[in-house]
């Protein structure tokens, strides 16, 4: 090939050859920087709020290169996430066995319906729902967000299970009547065919419906945060973590009527001269900047926030 370059265009081999090695050396040094540019893509995906949840406990922590980091439970699975990573970055070219190398060590993987932290109750109804109809083979996935993809307005539920289809035997989160009072529990129920498909289809667009809305406010924080204007503030809480008060030396009555302290940490995000930050609240403290509009964003409902803050 080179032969022929020299014959045709009138360049000596060697200087071809020069020109070929000076090439090398840029496209082995440019590697690492584009590898590296990639893997920070992928860790700032994986941090997104609509990627991950971080773990709320004290000791949910992994230790990394000798340093304490939270642990993070992904919220889909890693093939889904890859295919959402490639569709928000075309001019990426990553494949999938790498996508998978970037994951850090703190994030684990999604199992669905298994998770011992605070889950949505929507989510995990709709995931126990969906593992059943896994296990019989009416569908191929049971990832909640990622079957609710396919779900449009006109979508025929009915058509989904086969006539000969059922008993169905799934579990579901629901109130039970105890000694104690109604608590929140596993129930374990079985419906037929007809019954299944009545209670399914108005939870399905109902979890949608939900999917949706969480996807836009993530989108709205997200866009609020990119184009703050000045004297505005984003105010973001959450609910961390509860814990039990107790004494030295407590009598026996006092055992059992313990009280509770719950932790709800504040982020405010502000912009000073054209350049966003964010400052975690610890106390009250006297604001020097003058603020026109507060825009507060919690998953709590507004009758939990007004007693809590």
């Amino acid at each position: 090939m080179k032969s022929i370059t020299s014959q045709v265009f009138g360049i000596r081999r060697r200087s071809l050859m020069s020109t070929s090695k000076k090439m090398k050396k840029v496209l082995r040094k440019r590697l690492p920087e584009i590898l590296e540019e990639i893997k920070t893509a992928v860790l700032a995906f994986l941090n997104r709020g609509d990627n991950s949840s971080v773990m709320p406990g004290k000791a949910d922590y992994k230790t990394v290169s000798g340093q304490q980091k939270q642990k993070h439970i992904l919220s889909d699975h890693m093939n889904n996430l890859y295919l959402k990573f490639r569709s928000e970055n075309l001019t990426i070219k990553l494949s999938y066995s790498r996508f998978c190398k970037y994951r850090p060590i703190n994030f684990s993987l999604v199992s669905y319906a298994t998770r011992n932290t605070c889950l949505c109750i929507k989510h995990q109804n709709m995931a126990l729902k969906l593992r059943c109809l896994h296990n019989i083979g009416i569908i191929n996935c049971d990832s909640p967000d990622a079957f609710v993809k396919d779900v449009t307005d006109h979508f025929d539920v009915d058509a989904l299970f086969p006539a000969d289809s059922g008993p169905f035997q799934y579990d579901e989160w629901s109130r039970v009547n105890t000694d104690a009072g109604q608590r929140m529990n596993i129930v374990s129920k079985s419906s037929d065919r007809a019954s299944f498909i009545k209670l399914f289809k108005p939870q399905l667009f109902e979890f949608k419906e939900h999917v949706n809305r969480v996807r836009n406010q993530y989108h709205a924080l997200q866009d609020l945060k990119a184009n703050l204007p000045r004297n505005h503030m984003i105010v973001q809480m959450d609910f961390a973590e509860n814990f039990n008060c107790k004494t030295a030396d407590e009598v026996q009555s006092s055992y059992f009527n313990k009280c509770y302290v719950s932790l709800h940490p504040v982020v405010v995000y502000y912009k000073v001269n054209d350049t966003l930050h964010h400052k975690k609240v610890l106390h009250l403290f006297p604001m020097t900047l003058a603020i026109t509009q507060l825009s507060f964003f919690c998953n709590q409902k507004a009758s939990s926030n007004s007693r809590n803050y």
